[in-house]
């Protein structure tokens, strides 16, 4: 329930900040996020096989926004936790 919620509060904020394309929530049983003792979600902000994605992800302004928006769903995450 922790990982889906952080994950909801991710995928709200990136699509909010960046506004790209929504590919949607996916929910899957990797090992890398099944095996952690805290709330655990994988990101991915971006495909470097794709030349326009390649071309935002090398602007640091861009990077910038990915980490802002990270922040900000871990801070929205915690405070919808602790409720």
């Amino acid at each position: 329930l922790a990982n889906a919620l952080l994950g909801y509060h991710m995928h709200r904020e990136l699509l909010a900040r960046l506004k790209t394309e929504d590919r949607g929530y996916k929910r899957a049983r990797f090992a890398v996020l099944r095996l952690v003792e805290c709330p655990a979600v994988l990101v991915e902000a971006g495909y470097l096989s794709n030349d326009a994605e390649a071309a935002l992800i090398a602007d640091e302004a861009y990077r910038a926004k990915i980490a802002e928006a990270l922040h900000t769903a871990i801070l929205a995450y915690a405070a919808a936790a602790a409720k």
